[in-house]
């Protein structure tokens, strides 16, 4: 109809004027498909005899002697209009402007395809479809992992009707992402920031990431145990699957420890052997081994048996003097002899923590066990047997006599 009335005018002579006062409001239509839609023209000049609106749809007819003529259509039926305000001035010139209307319609749908577990390391694609949007060249499809926007995609479509879309998203698998939402949204880029209606979003998929356990904390320890108290071997790994756990212990300490939680991630004991406790981890993705190398705590020496002790001597048999004592480093020894027994004994097994031989020297035998964390020291009294007196030979000889002189009496006395 446009079309047909400038070419009319034009067949009649008649020129469409280049100024035109003419003001739209508003100056452009966003309108849903189906939706009323309303617009108003004034003419900012008074030289006008009419004006009317030329549209297929809510068309309003040449009205005289007004300068502001309103425009609606209850329900827009097609994809693409274009309602054009027109005047007729009183020296025969003619003013139009064009309406720009544009008609959208939300998608139907956003979803997600191609969704499945993957491995570290490994690439995959999602695809995101919209189906039935428009107009498809104000779409945008952007792609969000968990709060960051990942990437965007507009679309050259000349088409006014509804079409369907896909973008999609190629990826390489990091452990980072196991757990992670991924999502997409269509929104049309047809109103200022924050205006109009919300992008349509698709259900979040949670990414599933395989890969290799990996240590919590060093992969190799070494750790002083102090004796007596518990200690900690944190063998604690990530991975997904989730790992499992196995543990091997010295060999010392397998009896002891079998089958005491070697399927747990942590293992708290007081530890008694030192050595190399031994952890793996494992799952599908494979199996990583970590080492704990347990030793002792120093600690000064220690005797075994009570801290002095008093021995009698045994005419020609031998004696054991223990001076056997804890520590670590392990002690070493040094023994002091009683005067007497110095020469006799010198450098014979000095430096041993027992000393056995039949000792023929009573007095004080010392004993020193020693290492980096301290000394102690040992005293062995070494006594001889009770012996015989003076005073009891005397008797012994006195008792004699008198047994000689009662045996001679009697013998006599039988003569």
């Amino acid at each position: 109809m446009f079309f047909f009335i400038f070419i009319f005018i034009a067949w009649i002579g008649k020129p469409v004027n280049a100024a035109c006062l003419l003001e739209l409001s508003p100056p452009r239509v966003v309108v849903r498909f189906g939706d009323s839609l309303s617009a108003n023209c004034t003419s900012l000049s008074d030289q006008i005899e009419g004006m009317g609106w030329e549209s297929p749809y809510g068309g309003v007819d040449l009205t005289q002697g007004v300068t502001s003529l309103p425009f609606k259509i209850d329900s827009v039926p097609e994809w693409e209009i274009g309602p054009m305000c027109y005047t007729n001035s009183r020296d025969g010139d003619q003013c139009t402007k064009l309406l720009p209307v544009t008609v959208y319609k939300m998608p139907d749908s956003v979803s997600l395809k191609n969704l499945r577990t993957v491995e570290e390391g490994q690439q995959f694609a999602i695809e995101c479809d919209v189906v039935n949007v428009a107009p498809a060249r104000n779409l945008s499809i952007v792609w969000h992992r968990g709060n960051k926007n990942l990437s965007s995609q507009t679309f050259d479509e000349s088409s006014p009707s509804p079409v369907s879309k896909s973008s999609v998203l190629t990826l390489t698998a990091h452990r980072d992402d196991d757990g992670a939402e991924i999502w997409c949204e269509a929104k049309l880029n047809l109103w200022p920031q924050e205006q109009g209606p919300p992008p349509v979003r698709s259900e979040a998929h949670t990414l599933t990431v395989l890969y290799p356990p990996t240590f919590i904390s060093a992969s190799d320890e070494t750790l002083d145990f102090p004796a007596g108290k518990s200690m900690t071997l944190n063998c604690n790994a990530t991975g997904n699957p989730l790992p499992s756990y196995h543990w091997q212990f010295p060999q010392a300490a397998q009896e002891t420890y079998k089958n005491q939680n070697e399927n747990y991630p942590i293992l708290t004991r007081p530890f008694e052997f030192p050595g190399v406790y031994t952890c793996n981890a494992s799952n599908t993705q494979g199996t990583v081994t970590k080492y704990f190398t347990v030793s002792e705590s120093p600690y000064p020496p220690a005797f075994i048996d009570p801290l002095n002790e008093t021995l009698e001597l045994s005419a020609g048999e031998k004696m054991a003097l223990n001076c056997n004592a804890t520590g670590n480093p392990l002690p070493s020894y040094h023994w002091q002899f009683p005067q007497a027994a110095q020469e006799t004994y010198k450098n014979q097994g000095v430096s041993h923590p027992i000393v056995t031989r039949p000792f023929e020297f009573p007095g004080v035998y010392t004993c020193t066990a020693s290492n980096t964390q301290g000394t102690v020291t040992k005293y062995f009294t070494v006594n001889k047997p009770p012996g015989i007196g003076p005073r009891a030979i005397v008797g012994i000889v006195i008792a004699v006599l008198v047994i000689c002189i009662f045996v001679g009496i009697c013998c006599k006395y039988k003569r």
